[in-house]
């Protein structure tokens, strides 16, 4: 049968490309469920009446942080805290340069081993003419040995020196030059001292035992009650997998790892408690998730296995975000815990948030950069179901920044 459409009226079928989730890093542990998390507890401000944070820093590269705080019960707090970086240059070279000390007055040989050869005859004030090479019929066939001489001495004072050590032979010093290859490793050290009398001293190390490795050493000093403590981190990163090691090394010592591994959005990991004194783990827990650009769910199982939670959430529009978390302690054996919570950005510099529990307890903030180096924030916190009661909370939050 003849075909019905001509060669110009076919066209070829064309299946739909399918486009594939760009991959997004692995995050650490703490951070599987980090955007809902932020998104339910950061930037609420009635947990205090007022808050206080001034930041500044020195010409030297040095910042400073003080930070007060005025709690609806109890006295005032506060810290002050001093931070310096220094930032990874990758790898640095250094060249450094020095001189062999020949005497201007006497030749010498100067050999591979920098080792000397018996130097010639005290060279005369006259300017000496252009050497020449003299070579005796005797050593022509020789060819592991060579005679130099010239106007300032006779042949019979020349200095015969096997030719496979001899490198120059002049009356100049001689230059060696030698390249230094190092890592220039970011180094970032902090120090607090609050009105609790505790001071707090932190040291970060990136990259300098190994690419991708950073280290932490922490400390605390309590002078009144002589309590100290001190630990040690790792943190491991790479594209597909993050890695985390934290070592009290004062108190059991007890030793903390965490793990977590992702491909294509998708991430599990998990976190384990050992303690040395006990050689027993004391505790365990679990999380998977998927993270995307505009959206991300979590699921996990943390307080050995008796605490379970899931989270939810997404980027709506660049204005909007949503938010919810469900949880169910095991242990309790309660009903299940509920949290919803949105963002809209009204401009730039401002934006208002709210969250709401199934136990009726609603929150709400106002944020907003009022001029270059001052933020205010502003929040509240009701009760609706005891609406009639004092347990309404407001508090705000002043951040002056230079």
């Amino acid at each position: 049968m003849a075909s019905l459409l001509s060669d110009d009226t076919k066209t070829e079928f064309k299946a739909p490309e399918i486009k594939q989730v760009s991959n997004v890093s692995v995050p650490a542990y703490s951070d599987i469920a980090k955007s809902a998390n932020d998104l339910l507890n950061k930037d609420f401000y009635h947990t205090a009446a007022a808050n206080l944070e001034v930041k500044s820093k020195a010409p030297n590269g040095v910042s400073f942080t003080v930070k007060g705080k005025s709690a609806h019960e109890g006295p005032l707090s506060g810290s002050l805290e001093a931070k310096k970086t220094d930032k990874a240059n990758g790898i640095q070279s250094l060249g450094v340069s020095f001189y062999h000390p020949l005497s201007d007055r006497r030749k010498h040989y100067l050999y591979y081993q920098l080792s000397y050869a018996p130097r010639a005859r005290r060279r005369s004030r006259r300017k000496p003419k252009a050497p020449r090479e003299t070579t005796s019929p005797a050593s022509a066939d020789t060819s592991d040995r060579v005679q130099t001489s010239t106007s300032t001495h006779s042949s019979k004072d020349a200095v015969s020196v096997p030719q496979r050590h001899v490198l120059e032979y002049t009356s100049e010093r001689i230059p060696t030059y030698m390249l230094i290859q190092y890592r220039s490793a970011g180094i970032t050290g902090t120090a607090s001292w609050s009105t609790s009398n505790a001071i707090d001293a932190k040291l970060e190390l990136d990259g300098t035992l190994a690419k991708d490795l950073k280290t932490e050493f922490t400390g605390t000093f309590k002078p009144d009650t002589q309590d100290t403590s001190s630990k040690a981190n790792l943190t491991f990163q790479q594209p597909t997998f993050y890695g985390r090691l934290f070592a009290d090394l004062l108190k059991g010592p007890v030793v903390t790892g965490d793990i977590v591994t992702g491909q294509q959005g998708f991430v599990a990991g998990g976190e384990v408690s050992y303690s040395v004194p006990e050689a027993s783990i004391s505790k365990y827990s679990a999380s998977v998730g998927y993270i995307a650009p505009q959206y991300s769910t979590a699921l996990t199982a943390s307080n050995n296995f008796q605490l379970f939670s899931a989270s939810f959430f997404q980027k709506v529009s660049n204005e909007v975000q949503a938010g919810a978390k469900a949880s169910y302690d095991a242990q309790k054996g309660q009903t299940v815990g509920l949290e919803l919570a949105g963002k809209y950005q009204i401009d730039p510099l401002a934006f208002v948030k709210g969250k709401v529990n199934d136990k009726g307890q609603a929150s709400v903030s106002y944020n907003t950069k009022v001029r270059e180096g001052f933020t205010l924030g502003l929040g509240a916190s009701f009760d609706t179901q005891k609406l009639n009661e004092a347990t309404h909370k407001v508090g705000a939050q002043f951040t002056f920044e230079s």
